[in-house]
């Protein structure tokens, strides 16, 4: 029979025969004579590693079949676990490619195994304070997240860790990994080796949790430019004064012309803070005019008789209107206006289907998607889609249909 040999993108293996032969070392209670052959083994690499590192095929699929024992999930076999995480890490980046794309061959149940044992593992890191350890859980369960995130087998939420979540300084996290990039982008070299952080692992942290990373990252940006643009006014030599915020003066009859004419002004840092000003009113703004002026500006942008997006009724969700006669502009100033907010901590009342957040990452959203926005729509073209007979001859449906577009009614294909 023909021997199909692993490549970078398979890895011809079957995973049923593991995890059969990893069952019958553990029937047998053999699972011990498997530990010492996997610290000899890395005995081995550590002697070798610096001259032969583990580059070729054989090597990399024969540490991926000793990461896919079952028997981790069990803390007994940790030290023997170590050993396989760490020469995986120590493995050339260039390499671990090769994983990831063989990690894309697991199933619901293979992905959801070894997350559970490579999560127990970090959880249990984190309470001994092993960084080192730790390390090589949260780069091989970074495979098995890239992985994952082209198959999506198991859902992502899997991957959050609550130990990560509830007992790690998130805020001492953030600053370590902010500090650290602008160590590396003044001095790649002096920045090797550095500490774990999180925050290289967004697939790891709750909701919560990156919600406070990027209210985090957005203080310090705007501090950051609050002070740079004080000191560029003081240093120009030129009399300008270059205000340390984002100031936007808009009067309340215009205020989507307003506020577009000026958030496309020449220059503009996005990245300071957000100061707003009503004209002809008196008061500053610490916050409440700003979400005053979202809330005006979110209204009118989602009012029907706006037209720039469709509303649901019966799923009370928003969705662009394909038939608008607004220009490309005033999207690209809701898109400005939810950045805006994110990034000033502005909470906004905005309902839109997955569907739309699907697209915003780039993924292409499916047929289900369509059930949370037009639950009606998609029940009938389901039912169309499962009519075992002929469904133009026997329903008399020429897949033609009717809409009415500003009281004009149009037939499509």
């Amino acid at each position: 029979p023909k021997i199909n040999l692993p490549t970078a993108e398979h890895s011809f293996l079957d995973l049923n025969a593991i995890k059969y032969f990893y069952s019958m070392l553990m029937e047998h209670d053999l699972l011990q004579r498997f530990s010492d052959a996997v610290g000899a083994l890395k005995t081995t690499f550590d002697s070798d590693s610096l001259i032969h590192p583990l580059i070729s095929v054989d090597d990399l699929r024969f540490l991926y079949i000793l990461s896919c024992n079952e028997a981790f999930n069990d803390p007994t076999h940790m030290e023997t676990f170590i050993k396989v995480l760490e020469m995986v890490h120590r493995t050339p980046d260039e390499n671990k490619k090769f994983f990831i794309n063989w990690f894309k061959e697991f199933n619901a149940d293979q992905m959801g195994a070894i997350v559970i044992a490579l999560q127990s593992y970090c959880t249990i890191k984190i309470f001994q304070n092993a960084e080192n350890d730790l390390r090589y859980g949260v780069g091989f369960l970074d495979l098995v997240a890239k992985a994952n995130s082209h198959t999506r087998v198991i859902h992502y939420s899997e991957f959050y860790n609550d130990a990560v979540n509830t007992e790690v300084d998130l805020k001492e996290d953030f600053l370590h990994w902010y500090h650290y990039l602008r160590r590396r982008a003044e001095d790649p070299e002096s920045a090797k080796g550095d500490a774990l952080c999180f925050c290289f692992f967004p697939w790891i942290l709750n909701t919560e949790s990156k919600s406070y990373m990027l209210q985090s990252q957005s203080r310090v940006s705007m501090n950051h430019n609050f002070r740079e643009a004080i000191v560029q006014s003081l240093t120009s030599g030129t009399g300008l004064y270059d205000s340390p915020y984002l100031v936007l003066s808009i009067r309340r009859d215009h205020l989507i012309e307003d506020t577009l004419n000026g958030l496309s002004r020449s220059g503009l840092n996005y990245k300071k803070p957000l100061r707003v000003k009503f004209i002809g009113e008196q008061g500053v703004d610490e916050g409440g005019v700003q979400k005053e002026l979202f809330l005006l500006l979110l209204r009118q942008i989602f009012n029907p008789e706006y037209a720039m997006f469709k509303y649901n009724e019966q799923t009370r969700l928003f969705y662009f209107n394909g038939d608008t006669f607004e220009s490309n502009m005033k999207f690209e100033l809701l898109g400005m206006l939810m950045g805006l907010a994110i990034y000033n901590s502005i909470m906004l009342d905005v309902h839109f289907p997955k569907a739309v957040y699907k697209k915003l990452l780039k993924v292409e959203p499916t047929f289900q998607d369509l059930k949370e926005f037009d639950p009606e729509l998609h029940s009938g073209l389901k039912k169309l889609l499962e009519y075992p007979g002929d469904v133009e001859g026997d329903l008399c449906y020429s897949f033609q249909v009717t809409r009415e577009v500003f009281g004009e009614f149009k037939l499509e294909d």
